[in-house]
């Protein structure tokens, strides 16, 4: 019994490498007294960027004194549960163990579970085992700006490693973090500032990663606006609203403090987070007094820290697809631009911000346009016409009412793309960067697009990470040149710079309902051209000398025009 005890212990032990402390060990239900398996990659989440080599140590344990002959048997499937590799080995399995290499023959982008099977001499079952991984196209290359970014969470605790996770997403083209520095968590006593593990932990990670950080600074604190005392009983957490001057003040030295703290690693401040909504605005905050904030911030930081910008609102309505609810918002919204907080009989807050960011999570990517002129619309009313815009917020979950992993990955690269073409904006934060949770079910918790921390290959990747990643590496150095929709068919064009890139997005249907596919030409250019599916692989459509014939679905697809030999290089290898 002690024996058997010892092993499952052993099973359960998370080890490290030395690269990046990126292996994870698995158990299995039907797992031999004696025999074991875990395994380690030198790559956080076992995601295998381009010029990687993609490589899973197999380590099986023998806790037994005597040596066993074993099989094993490797099988690779991919994300419809097919299998695409399988092979089996004989091994010598001394006392204490092996590690065996093994190299998957896999080469198309995409994700794919790892499992090994292990039999004994006499055919028993000695377990099976298994570990996710990834081939994930990398999207960092020299002169990119991909404009998007993420929403984290790796302020929640230092569990959700966020050297890792600023890893992965600076290699997939993401280089712009929103994160959260909680005043609660910082000021525990009344002019005593101290910063978190975790807040440390996010703002070192992003710095060695080149990543620009936007830090939301919120919510209540209990020395200045405390809670009831049922919802401290419930630990609830505080989202009142600084509505004295006196907690302005407080809330404005807090935000002075962590910049102080962190001086030219916080290049924005977001004030609060969807304060249109109740369950982040408990004391019924107006948006006179949300511009009254926005004023004691500016007014404190921006002597000091004249570069770090202010983005206001961070609005949960003002895209929303119900009606009503887009109205709430814009009132928020209306109210706080045309308060007068000067006291000079003028609206005031355009003089105190220097970004206005929203959220939504949209079904139909046509809704970008019609919502994103309707706030233009709003802001050019009182002096913020040529505000920035971020999207501070934008997702979809992958739940499987939903459509699963792969339906996400579909629609976030549409979407993406999508307000890229459209210019919505300037900055485009998904929402978030690892599912909160492992209830497939749950909406909130598989949002991301990698999995959970905590999972069996904690931060594995989902397919929204390479369909996204793929999006950056072909558009990153682009900009939007045209966008249109004939019948089911869109079509956004990007152009580089320099002249040497034209980059397509051909897709059916803009709703995330659309199931469909619909045939197309295109015609022949002059250059090189490529075609890539949603997740990089290379495609090769029909061609009859001067078009191509291209079947464009709901999942986007690709032509690539290479004008100059650095662009073939870099892409079309």
């Amino acid at each position: 019994m002690r024996l058997k005890l010892k092993s499952i212990l052993l099973s359960l032990i998370m080890l490290t490498t030395a690269a990046h402390g990126g292996a994870w060990v698995l158990t299995a239900a039907a797992a031999s007294a004696d025999i074991s398996c875990t395994f380690a990659t030198a790559c956080p989440g076992n995601i295998f960027f381009d010029g990687d080599s993609p490589r899973i140590d197999v380590m099986i344990a023998n806790q037994s004194s005597a040596a066993e002959k074993i099989t094993v048997r490797y099988e690779v499937r991919d994300s419809s549960d097919t299998a695409v590799s399988s092979k089996f080995a004989a091994v010598n399995l001394g006392a204490g163990g092996t590690t065996v290499p093994y190299y998957p023959s896999v080469s198309k982008y995409g994700v794919y579970t790892l499992g090994v099977y292990i039999t004994g001499a006499d055919g028993a079952d000695l377990g099976s085992y298994f570990t996710d991984f990834s081939l994930c196209p990398r999207a960092d290359y020299d002169d990119y700006d991909s404009y998007i970014g993420i929403g984290a969470h790796f302020n929640w605790t230092v569990e959700r490693n966020a050297a890792d996770g600023t890893y992965i997403m600076k290699k997939a083209g993401i280089d712009h973090l929103r994160e959260g520095y909680s005043w609660s968590g910082t000021e525990l006593k009344e002019g005593v500032y101290t910063e978190t593990r975790a807040n440390k932990a996010y703002l070192d990670a992003a710095q060695e990663q080149g990543i620009s950080v936007l830090a939301m600074a919120g919510y209540g604190n209990d020395l200045y606006m405390p809670r009831t005392q049922e919802e401290i009983d419930n630990k609830k957490s505080n989202y009142n609203f600084p509505l004295t001057d006196g907690a302005r003040t407080a809330f404005a030295n807090y935000v002075y403090n962590f910049l102080s703290q962190n001086r030219g690693r916080i290049h924005t401040v977001e004030l609060w987070n969807e304060p249109d909504l109740a369950s982040f605005n408990a004391n019924g905050a107006t948006g006179e007094d949300y511009a009254k904030l926005a004023k004691a911030v500016y007014e404190r930081i921006h002597e000091d820290f004249p570069d770090v910008e202010i983005s206001a609102f961070a609005l949960a309505y003002a895209y929303a697809e119900n009606s009503e609810n887009r109205a709430k918002g814009y009132k928020f919204m209306q109210d706080a631009l045309s308060a007068d907080v000067d006291g000079d009989g003028e609206y005031d807050l355009y003089k105190y911000i220097d970004i206005i960011s929203v959220h939504h999570y949209l079904t139909d990517v046509s809704q970008i346009v019609p919502r994103t002129d309707e706030l233009r619309s709003l802001l050019s009313q009182y002096g913020c016409g040529s505000k920035k815009i971020y999207h501070t917020e934008f997702g979809y979950s992958g739940t499987a009412r939903r459509g699963g992993d792969e339906a996400q990955a579909v629609f976030l690269a549409k979407y993406a793309a999508a307000m890229r073409a459209y210019g919505a904006g300037d900055r485009f934060y998904i929402y978030d960067f690892s599912n909160d949770g492992e209830d497939a079910a749950n909406y909130e918790y598989n949002l991301g697009i990698v999995n959970h921390h905590k999972s069996r290959t904690p931060y594995s990747a989902k397919p929204s990470l390479i369909s996204l990643a793929n999006l950056n590496r072909i558009i990153g150095n682009c900009e939007a040149y045209s966008a249109q929709t004939e019948g089911n068919i869109t079509a956004y064009r990007f152009r580089d710079r320099f002249g040497t890139k034209d980059a397509y997005m051909f897709f059916g249907g803009t709703a995330d309902s659309y199931r469909g596919s619909e045939e197309m030409t295109f015609p022949a250019q002059d250059g090189r051209t490529v075609f890539y599916d949603m997740y990089g692989n290379t495609v090769e459509p029909q061609f009859d000398g001067t078009a191509y014939t291209l079947t464009v679905s709901e999942k986007p697809i690709y032509a690539v025009v290479y004008r100059g030999d650095e662009e073939i290089n870099a892409y079309a290898s």
